[in-house]
């Protein structure tokens, strides 16, 4: 009997899946061909920092729209529940985003997040290279100015060295850019966490169950850049109410329609200012910061997962123990701003105007991408049949050759010249 009931239901769930993955990808299709390419393709050959200003505006705008018709289908046709605790943050401040990274597909479950906190616009999240080549999706996300990297020691100095340029170029356009960082550099799949086990255990390190163990790279990279443009560094950690217990996403469970039942995020503001670990321009500050970010997050994960409440126990983090089993002094992370008691419905980020607006974001993406591609069908049913594919596939060949010859659009912007915007930028050149 159980194994016919989950046999009826497959379909169903399959059926939710492709619902979801279709119009995504749709639409990934349209706002990229018709929205995102032409003004970069006009825009990009200028070499003003007004005129690529506006190219951002514009790239983000529409960036903006698709993520949150992505978070309208993740929500009421994946029925994904949001749940956020813990601190917040306003559109207008200038934030540096870590986060842990359980899946693959966190930063697509972060689109509702995001979009809570009406921050699409500026929203970048640093991704794996290959993403880079999938067709109308990574395409997007490189006109976006979304920073790739590949893995890998010999890549190192190459992915640092494009970060910054990615951070300096936006600083210099006086564009925002809510960066988010996964410094695990990986998911938490069984090979990665006996791999983190083996790397604790040769350094003398505290085990993790729930996170792994961050590498300082791209955080002190990106710490350094903007530090001078920053307000706060916000941590985010993510828990999961599975599909099922333990049943971690992925993109076939994605295709299946076997999504999260809820994301839980808390979030923890960390202002530079007033955090003694950030305030100074030390990188051993820096780094001390990080690792006691993610003992924090795995205090939180764990009384997340192993209290049957699935909700995050903000007290436990008063119990963090210090990373390295030779440390005895207390965590100075734990004893600044101490972590509200306040949860779900009755924290103060869970009010009715940040819901309604919310709500508002993620109706105007679907209105914006239903509009988009009913015009595209019109175009197609319109133009010369000739005409219409022939762009299809001449825009498409472009795609794939700025990704093969220049490595995307994003590294194509990047090494093109661009005059005018904050001098603190060309000083920083000097500088560096």
């Amino acid at each position: 009997m159980r194994s016919n009931k989950s046999c009826k239901t497959c379909p169903n769930r399959l059926h939710v899946g492709i619902a979801i993955l279709f119009p995504l990808l749709l639409s990934a299709f349209c706002f990229c061909h018709f929205l995102m390419l032409p003004p970069a393709i006009a825009l990009l050959i200028m070499p003003y920092a007004p005129v690529r200003r506006v190219l951002r505006l514009w790239e983000a705008t529409i960036a903006a729209y698709w993520l949150s018709f992505g978070a309208w289908l993740l929500e009421n046709l994946g029925g994904v529940k949001l749940i956020i605790s813990g601190d917040t943050f306003t559109k207008k401040d200038n934030v540096l985003i870590i986060c842990n990274h359980r899946t693959r597909l966190d930063w697509m479950w972060l689109w509702s997040w995001a979009a809570y906190f009406d921050v699409l616009s500026s929203y970048r999240v640093i991704l794996k290279d290959s993403l880079r080549c999938f067709p109308w999706w990574g395409w997007g996300m490189s006109l976006c100015l979304f920073p790739f990297i590949r893995r890998g020691q010999k890549h190192r100095s190459t992915d640092l060295a494009h970060l910054k340029r990615n951070c300096r170029y936006l600083i210099q356009l006086k564009v925002s850019n809510s960066l988010i960082i996964f410094p695990e550099g990986t998911d938490l799949s069984p090979s990665n966490q006996e791999r983190d086990r083996n790397y604790a255990l040769s350094r003398n390190l505290s085990a993790y169950r729930y996170v792994l163990h961050p590498r300082t790279g791209a955080f002190l990279t990106c710490l350094e850049i903007l530090r001078p443009h920053v307000d706060a560094v916000i941590d985010l950690t993510i828990g999961y109410v599975d599909y099922e217990p333990g049943e971690r996403p992925s993109e076939i469970s994605l295709l299946l329609g076997r999504l999260p039942r809820e994301i839980h995020v808390n979030l923890k503001r960390w202002d530079l200012v007033l955090t003694p670990l950030l305030c100074r321009d030390n990188i051993e500050d820096a780094k001390k910061f990080l690792q006691l970010s993610f003992d924090r997050k795995e205090a939180l994960l764990t009384s997340f997962y192993n209290r049957g409440k699935l909700r995050f126990d903000l007290d436990a983090v008063g119990s963090t123990s210090s990373r390295s089993s030779s440390e005895t002094s207390p965590d100075p992370i734990s004893q600044l701003n101490a972590p509200r008691s306040g949860y779900g419905d009755d924290d103060a980020l869970a009010n009715e105007r940040s819901q309604s607006r919310y709500q508002r974001l993620l109706r105007k993406g679907l209105v914006v991408a239903v509009a988009a591609v009913t015009t595209v069908v019109l175009m197609a049913y319109v133009l010369p049949t000739v005409f219409f594919w022939g762009y299809i596939v001449a825009t498409c060949l472009l795609c794939i050759l700025v990704t093969v010859s220049c490595e995307g659009f994003d590294s194509l912007e990047l090494n093109l010249p661009v005059r005018g915007g904050d001098i603190r930028v060309r000083r920083l050149h000097k500088e560096h």
